[in-house]
């Protein structure tokens, strides 16, 4: 009903967002979550022909979308680029006060400790080859190198690899799509105009 009610009430949610019922028989309701079979259903009726793989509780900073529409063809066209996921870095705070609009305000929350690169405190080789430090400064997108259990938030074409679905549940499932992308000889290329930012929350009940 919540996401009915959603639906109807707003126009952008009409526009912009596509629901999907999917239903599971009886026999599967104790199997662990499906999470990366429905991934590729959103991935499968997904409107354009360049997706963002992020999770629902991150967000990204004002004016992302227009920068990367207009940036992901230009890389795109580079030779030696054909094969290559896009790294938007990813932070993790408790409260923002003020939404950080770039990234000279989102350096300037960093010094004061109010974000951090996300996961950098429980699991850091999950974003760590991010190389955070490089990003804070550069003007350029620049190549990363590949690192076990690495698990960013990318911008990928429609047509690359998709996920495997017979991960379900909780644990390495969008680092074992990131290591199939390396093992295809996909290059990690970092954004630099581009960042989200997941906000703490409570563990579902």
């Amino acid at each position: 009903r919540l996401i009915l009610s959603l639906w109807q009430k707003s126009e952008l949610v009409r526009t912009h967002v596509d629901i999907h019922l999917v239903t599971r028989d009886a026999y599967m309701a104790d199997a662990p979550y499906p999470i990366n079979m429905l991934r590729n259903v959103a991935w499968e009726h997904a409107r354009t022909d360049q997706l963002f793989l992020l999770d629902v509780d991150f967000i990204p900073n004002p004016g992302m979308r227009e920068y990367v529409k207009d940036l992901f063809p230009k890389l795109r066209r580079i030779k030696g680029l054909e094969k290559a996921a896009y790294v938007v870095p990813a932070f993790g705070a408790s409260t923002i006060k003020k939404w950080p609009r770039d990234r000279p305000d989102l350096v300037r929350l960093i010094n004061l400790k109010v974000v951090k690169p996300v996961h950098a405190a429980k699991l850091e080789a999950a974003h760590g080859a991010t190389n955070y430090k490089r990003w804070y400064k550069t003007k350029n997108p620049f190549q990363i190198l590949y690192e076990l259990f690495f698990e960013p938030y990318v911008v990928v074409s429609k047509d690359m690899p998709r996920y495997d679905q017979r991960f379900s549940g909780y644990g390495h499932d969008k680092s074992s799509h990131i290591f199939d992308l390396y093992m295809q000889d996909y290059k990690f290329i970092v954004l630099p105009e581009a960042f989200v930012i997941h906000i703490e929350h409570g563990v579902p009940g």
